[in-house]
């Protein structure tokens, strides 16, 4: 509120001490318990795009791990069908090597190994046969 003084020329036209009047500012204003607050259109207008921006990084902020699991949970499932695809192509490739590693290298071997081991059994079974054969002779 703006309390100021004007002249008043309808009383006389006394200059020594006008009439006080009260004239409305041309900024909304308000009084609470004897203190008076003007509201500005420019620090309206500052507050409400703070609050505006505030708003929004809050929310964008809440928002934020949901989409993030949604993400991760599509990338996932994308994945895991892709996978399963390649896999299945993959596999029977596999399958076909695996059956030809198995029957070219696999197989022989195992059956080396198995023909080494009795051949060293036999070995030490006949040279223990051999030694005991000999101590019998010499004693």
């Amino acid at each position: 509120l703006w309390v100021g003084r004007s002249s008043s020329s309808s009383s006389g036209g006394g200059s020594s001490g006008g009439m006080v009047t009260t004239t409305q500012s041309r900024t909304p204003s308000s009084t609470i318990n004897g203190n008076t607050t003007t509201n500005n259109n420019l620090s309206t207008a500052t507050i409400h795009t703070i609050l505006t921006t505030y708003t929004l990084l809050k929310q964008s902020a809440l928002l934020l791990p949901p989409l993030l699991l949604t993400r991760r949970a599509l990338n996932s499932t994308r994945n895991a069908i892709v996978d399963y695809f390649r896999g299945r192509i993959f596999r029977q490739t596999f399958t076909r090597m695996e059956r030809a590693y198995l029957r070219y290298y696999e197989f022989p071997a195992a059956i080396r190994a198995v023909a080494r081991l009795a051949s060293q059994i036999g070995i030490l079974l006949c040279l223990s046969v051999a030694v005991r054969c000999w101590m019998f002779m010499i004693l």
